[in-house]
Formats: C-alpha cells, structure tokens, sequence
C-alpha cells in the first residue's frame, strides 16, 4: 500500500507527495516541507493493495510563523521616572498576528516574572494587573511570545523610582518670634527625604 500527503500550501488542496515504504501499524514520514508564513491544512489519504482507501479524519491545521513579537514601547513610565504612589500600573505594546502573551519582569524579589497578560491585540496597548511596591529603585521589562513560540523583550530595561513619602522641612533661622537689630537675616532650614538631607538657605538685606 501507500499513502499520500495532501495540503493547501501551494493554493489548492492536492496531494504533494507519496510514501510507498508503508508497514502497518508504523508511523509513516514524508519528506520535511518548506511553508512559508501562514495557515495551512493537510491531511493523508492511504490505499492498501486491494484498493481500498481511508483519510484521516477530519483535515488537521498547521500554523507557520518564524517571526518573532517586536515589543515597541514600555508604557505609563517613562525610563529613570519618580512617582510618588505606591500603586503601580505597568503597561505595554507589542506587535505580532499570533500574539499570546507578555509577561511583566521586575527586581523587587530579585529578577523574575510578576505578572502576565494573555489578552493583548497586536500594536494596541494593554496594561498589567496593578503592582503594589516599596519605595524604592526597580528596574522593569517586558518579555512577550507569540503562539509559536517566537519572545521579544524590549531594548532596554526600564528604571522607575518610587518615594510615597514626602519631605520634612525644620525652620532653624531666624527663630519663631526672634527679635534681629537690622533687616540682614539669614534664613536656613533643613530639608530631608528619603532621597537625600540638605541645608537651604536664603539671603535678605
């Protein structure tokens, strides 16, 4: 007997090539095919020596893509941003036919994955659940894949600060209802953050 592989890929569903070697009950491989890019059907239809026939089944499909996701933009931050919540909405945009999903990576327990979308449209951007983080410094990224397994990160790990606290300022000079001989007063406070202590002073004659 034989059998014969039958598919779509030059246009029309027709047979593209036999195998004559068949034994019974074996698995049956055909020459390796070259597919462009796209969506194909196939099936194989078998004769045995007395000339009966069979197909399998219902026709199968096969999706060939070997382009891989291009991660255009990193989103609701810029790269080296300050925000001042402790709420976090990362966002991304993506373009790929096939996308399946982009996955959140970031450093707030060492480098790992946080967070993944698996409802995204190609070039529409799309946010991840809401984060809740520290303050402090976090370096992020984006890593997508698309349905055959083509990743993308983007080109550049992003840097977001975050400092939910805001300053304490203490006014030394002049003192609260001080007295001063002459208008040369020299004014000082002290300003601390989380970021950094300093002395401010201003001069008036």
């Amino acid at each position: 007997g034989n059998c014969t592989l039958y598919g779509n890929w030059t246009g029309s569903f027709i047979a593209n090539q036999t195998n004559t070697s068949v034994v019974s009950g074996s698995d049956i491989i055909f020459n390796s095919t070259l597919l462009s890019n796209g969506t194909y059907i196939w099936n194989v239809e078998c004769n045995d020596s007395a000339g009966n026939t069979g197909w399998g089944g219902a026709n199968y499909t096969v999706y060939v893509d070997s382009v891989d996701p291009v991660v255009n933009t990193l989103n609701n931050y810029g790269d080296d941003t300050w925000i001042t919540s402790n709420s976090v909405i990362f966002g991304v945009n993506v373009t790929d036919l096939n996308i399946a999903n982009c996955t959140l990576y970031h450093n707030e327990s060492g480098w790992a994955p946080v967070v993944t979308n698996s409802t995204l449209t190609s070039d529409v951007s799309a946010n991840f659940t809401p984060q809740t983080l520290s303050d402090g410094h976090y370096l992020w990224n984006v890593l997508c894949n698309d349905s055959a397994g083509n990743t993308d990160w983007f080109n550049s790990n992003y840097t977001l600060k975050i400092d939910s606290t805001s300053p304490s300022v203490t006014l030394n000079l002049p003192t609260d209802n001080g007295w001063k001989v002459d208008g040369n007063i020299t004014f000082n406070v002290t300003g601390r953050s989380e970021e950094h202590t300093s002395e401010l002073q201003s001069h008036s004659f």
